[in-house]
Order: C-alpha cells, then sequence, then structure tokens
C-alpha cells in the first residue's frame, strides 16, 4: 500500500500487482521442473511449497484487484493479470487453479469490459481461439501432462472460471448474449454428469451464476444490457423473476435433481446446496414457479435433520438455500398459512401459533403451489426449524 497501492493515483497498483506477477511466473518456473501427476486435487489437499506460494499469490493478487480504485490498474497490467490467470487455469493444483480464476474474474470486473469478457469467456470457458486470432497462453507442459486426468484439470478449470467471471458485473449480459450463453449451459449440463466427482461439485456451484444471471429470450436485448431488469418486456410477467430464469432452469432441473440422489458424493451435494443459494440470492424467487417446485421438494428432504446418512454440512446448507428461498424473517400472518394447508392428521395444526414472521409471501406461494403433503412438510419444517434459526443471508 506504500507504493500507490490504495491512493487513488492513476495506475497506482501498477509496481505492486507487477511485482506480484512476476513473483507468480518465478513460482511456475521453479515449479516446471517437478514430476507431479496432472491430478485432480480435491478439498483439504496439502500443496508442496512453490504451490502452496503461488497458490497464495494469486489470491492476494484477486484480492488487491477487487479492492482497486477505478483507474488504478493500467490496460498493460490488466492484460497481464489475465495472461496470468489463464495460464494457471490448468495447473494440476486444486487451489491454484481456484486463485487463477478469482483472478480472471476480479481483473474483467475491475478494469475489463463487456468485450474483454465475452473474449475471454470463448477463450477459457468455451474452449474457442482468442478473438484476435491469439490462443493465449498455453496450459503447463511437463511430464505429468497429457496423462488421463489431464481432461479432468481442464474441464475443472473452466468451471472455476465460468463460476467467477459469470459473478462479476457482465454475467447477465454474458448470459443474454445468444452466441455464449446457450454453450455455458450446455457446458455446465455436460459437467454435472461427469464421472470425476471434483469437476461435478464445480459444475454445481457454477449453476449459482448460469441460473442467477440467466435472462428471458428477448430480441431487443442486446448484450449491453448488464441488468435483468433492463429487458424492454417492462415489469410484467414475462420478466418477473420466477420467469426470467425459469428456462435455464428447466434445462437444469434433471440434472440438479440427478445431483440431491442419495448415491451423490457429500462434496458435490454441498456445492450444489451452495449454488442454488447464491442463483436464488442473485434472482428471487426463481425457484418459486411449477418449473422450481421440484428443487425445492428435493432441497427439503435433504434439509430435514432427521435424514437418515445425511451429512450434517450438507443439511446445513440446504436449510440455508431454503432460508433465502423462502425469504425468512419478513413473514405474514401465520393464520392464512393454515388455513391454505389441510389440517389433518400429522400436518399444520398449531401453524397459527408460530410467530408470523415464519410465514413469508414466499412461504405462501410454495404452499399454493405444493402437490400432496409437500406443503405440510414444508411448513412443518419452516416452523420447527428454519424459524428458529438466526439470520442466514451471510451463511
Amino acid at each position: 500500500a506504500g507504493r500507490g497501492g490504495w491512493l487513488a493515483e492513476p495506475n497506482g497498483l501498477d509496481p505492486l500487482v507487477s511485482d506480484w506477477l512476476d513473483a507468480a511466473a518465478g513460482c511456475r518456473a521453479n515449479d516446471e521442473s517437478d514430476d507431479r501427476p496432472a491430478a485432480v486435487v480435491g478439498p483439504g489437499a496439502v500443496a508442496h511449497d512453490p504451490l502452496r506460494t503461488l497458490a497464495s499469490i494469486l489470491a492476494a493478487l484477486a484480492e488487491v484487484l477487487s479492492s482497486s480504485r477505478p483507474g488504478s490498474v493500467s490496460d498493460d497490467v490488466a492484460r497481464r493479470c489475465l495472461d496470468a490467470g489463464r495460464s494457471h487455469l490448468s495447473d494440476p493444483d486444486l487451489h491454484v487453479r481456484e486463485a487463477a480464476a478469482r483472478v480472471l474474474g476480479s481483473t474483467l470486473d475491475a478494469v475489463g469490459d463487456r468485450d474483454d469478457a465475452s473474449n475471454v469467456v470463448r477463450e477459457v470457458v468455451l474452449g474457442a481461439a482468442a478473438a484476435d486470432g491469439d490462443p493465449g497462453p498455453s496450459p503447463p507442459s511437463g511430464p505429468g501432462w497429457g496423462l488421463r486426468d489431464d481432461g479432468a484439470v481442464v474441464r475443472h478449470g473452466r468451471l472455476l472460471a465460468c463460476n467467477s467471471i459469470l459473478s462479476t458485473r457482465w454475467g447477465a449480459s454474458l448470459m443474454a448474449d445468444r452466441s455464449v450463453g446457450p454453450a455455458i449451459v450446455s457446458s455446465v449440463r455436460s459437467c454435472m454428469r461427469d464421472r470425476t466427482a471434483t469437476v461435478r461439485a464445480a459444475a454445481c456451484r457454477a449453476v449459482g451464476p448460469v441460473l442467477g444471471k440467466s435472462l428471458p429470450p428477448c430480441p431487443a436485448l442486446d448484450a449491453s444490457r448488464t441488468s435483468a431488469d433492463e429487458c424492454p418486456r417492462g415489469p410484467g410477467p414475462a420478466s418477473s423473476p420466477s420467469v426470467r430464469g425459469a428456462t435455464t432452469l428447466r434445462e437444469l432441473r434433471g440434472d440438479i435433481l440427478r445431483a440431491t440422489r442419495a448415491g451423490e458424493s457429500a462434496d458435490v451435494q454441498l456445492a450444489l446446496a451452495r449454488g442454488l443459494t447464491r442463483a436464488t440470492r442473485i434472482m428471487p424467487d426463481l425457484f418459486l414457479c411449477r418449473t422450481g417446485m421440484p428443487v425445492m421438494d428435493a432441497a427439503l428432504m435433504l434439509a430435514i435433520s432427521g435424514s437418515s446418512g445425511r451429512d450434517p454440512e450438507v443439511r446445513r446448507a440446504f436449510q440455508v438455500f431454503l432460508w433465502s428461498a423462502l425469504r425468512m424473517g419478513g413473514g405474514g400472518p401465520a393464520s392464512a398459512a393454515a388455513e391454505c394447508v389441510r389440517v389433518g392428521e400429522g400436518s399444520v395444526a398449531s401453524a397459527a401459533s408460530v410467530e408470523d414472521e415464519a410465514f413469508t409471501p414466499q412461504l405462501m406461494r410454495y404452499i399454493a403451489l405444493a402437490e400432496g403433503e409437500n406443503g405440510a412438510s414444508m411448513v412443518k419444517f419452516v416452523t420447527q426449524t428454519l424459524a428458529k434459526l438466526e439470520d442466514m443471508e451471510e451463511a
């Protein structure tokens, strides 16, 4: 910071960022002589020292870029940041790939424009050549590359980049671009069926911004628009929150439900819950429609504490999702909810005695759409579990 990091000087961060880029390049050069396998490193893995240093440098670089002021990073240095992110996105180590993806997103959010974001997505996420004909930096080479798991590493890195870039201010315009959005959805769907659990988990996390930043088909919506609320259809039903992402949700729903099955790994289901939570926080009420009800019902089953064999962290993550989707804390009269659900044996006869805050308009909407006993089950879960939880908005 003493070299101008947080000051509003033109290009004030260039010296610091350049030093870190040089240090990252040095870590890469020292590590290229190692004979390491190109395997997907899962959660909790410990990198050896050069990789730990490289991941730390890239993570710090991403943090500085995300906090930078306009004009504090020059275009030339920003291009170097993008090159660094691209070149490390296929690193065999998970932590390095995660940090590299963050560098891409932070750089585009802080310095890039819509065209930059589109070009980077086409190249590093969709695997197309760069717009200027330059394919960009090649993945690391060495004895470990070219093995069977090479493809999983590349797919995983692309998903991390997809998540990071779509989470920027350019995400909505990218998903609205008909030459980009459908291809991203197709790639994420394919990776949700991948044989490697770490790839499936990354795809489930990417579902968040993919769904949350999706816009309805609209001929008058060009790529320069960055908000779903800018749809020229106006505030009518065609652009309501429950409709805007319905098309993409319909495409992904089958794969989302497949990931909730009992045979799926806990890491994948945890990633799915966090991805769905991210989606509903970006686009509220997304799942409160006919298309989204099967997802809500599956989430309820995974969130119930009494479900045998469920990982506690997975249960908690799906509770956070339902808490967000139902917008707990801003409810209406409990008696109205009690009237929506027929009182029968084992149902919600005591609903009216629960604090009104539990019965949000979103819960009422769910009850109206629910089939069979699902409405009663959700009300029981809300009143007995979710209503007792503290604010989970930042969970």
